[in-house]
């Protein structure tokens, strides 16, 4: 049925959970991962939508720098090599889930101590009560793409262009580790292995002269052209850690992956409405991050990747505008793919932060 269904069409709407969940009247508490390989967009998409569509309902949203269902484990300190500072499952279970179930089952307990929003922060461990997600009085922080591979506030008026050439038949591999299954701790794992390959274009910041943190979703602005009629376009949002950055440098230089997105450029314009590209014509193709929750500490860089493939996590792009499920082998062919930077149309990533 999937592969008859190419296209977001009428029987994927109706498959989609959120249109069955208005007028929801009972207490919810709904708890999600930003490292949730499984499933880190469900969570948030859900509370969002109640917290609009619920009618008289209680929802709760608490989330974390988990794995998936992380926080119910015996131990929740870290994922990978990103350390949490604390069992963040005992924090959860002890300052969320209990008492919400002794409030809204056993009537204990008080409604003022129960937090619509709670946070805890990747980055720098710190809790936080926004009272709502995305938070209030978020500050946009726009950072453009330069060349030479600089990120930057400002705007470059003069236009430029990066090329790499993405193969299919040599993607980009989404880990450098040899595993017989995919385990969680990608999604924290180094880039550098990544940053190293001519068909990755990196851009970093220059070391921070103050923390960011940012919540939310993260806006995605890219002008590309390339000489087919398809392609994939996966950024990734990392955290460069300095160098050296502790007493044993253990970190020192890790490219601490944030999150990655990947947008096929046949739905550029709508997951409903697939177009092909005209080869070597430049188009806008913009799109959202699942969210996230991560402070970049003061001496850290932001850094931004961008390729065309991301093997076997996202399954490989012929790069030509044909059925995916249904084409051969000889379909799969090179593009260049080229990215505007500076310019009218310059190529962007815009961030929500704390002010």
């Amino acid at each position: 049925d999937m592969m008859v269904h190419p296209n977001y069409d009428e029987w994927w709407q109706e498959r989609n959970y959120l249109r069955y969940c208005k007028d929801l009247r009972i207490p919810t508490l709904i708890v999600g991962g930003f490292y949730d390989a499984e499933d880190a967009y469900g969570a948030f998409s859900l509370y969002k939508y109640l917290a609009g569509n619920a009618s008289g309902s209680q929802v709760h949203l608490t989330a974390g720098p988990w794995s998936h269902g992380q926080w119910r484990k015996k131990n929740a300190d870290r994922l990978g090599n990103l350390s949490f500072g604390e069992n963040t499952a005992i924090w959860f279970q002890d300052s969320i889930e209990i008492p919400f179930f002794e409030y809204y089952l056993r009537d204990r307990g008080d409604i003022r101590n129960l937090h619509k929003v709670a946070v805890h922060l990747s980055g720098s461990n710190r809790k936080i009560n926004p009272g709502q997600w995305p938070p209030k009085d978020l500050k946009e922080v726009t950072y453009y793409l330069h060349p030479g591979g600089n990120l930057k506030k400002e705007a470059v008026k003069t236009e430029t262009n990066t090329t790499y050439i993405s193969d299919p038949h040599h993607p980009v591999p989404y880990t450098d580790r040899i595993a017989s299954r995919r385990v969680a701790e990608y999604m924290t794992a180094d880039q550098r292995f990544a940053a190293s390959r001519s068909d990755v274009i990196t851009y970093r910041s220059e070391p921070l002269s103050q923390e960011v943190t940012v919540l939310g979703p993260v806006e995605i602005s890219l002008r590309a052209a390339i000489s087919t009629t398809d392609a994939d376009f996966v950024v990734k949002i990392i955290d460069e850690y300095p160098d050296p950055s502790g007493p044993n440098n253990e970190l020192s230089g890790y490219q601490l992956l944030i999150r990655g997105e990947v947008m096929r450029g046949r739905y550029r314009k709508g997951l409903s409405n697939p177009i092909p590209f005209t080869p070597g014509r430049a188009e806008d193709i913009c799109w959202q991050t699942v969210d996230i929750g991560h402070t970049f500490q003061k001496g850290h860089r932001i850094v931004v990747q961008i390729q065309s493939s991301w093997f076997p996590l996202i399954d490989r792009n012929p790069q030509q505008f044909v059925n995916i499920y249904q084409c051969g082998i000889s379909d799969f062919i090179p593009s260049q793919i080229q990215i505007t930077e500076g310019g009218t149309y310059g190529s962007s990533i815009k961030f929500s932060c704390l002010p």
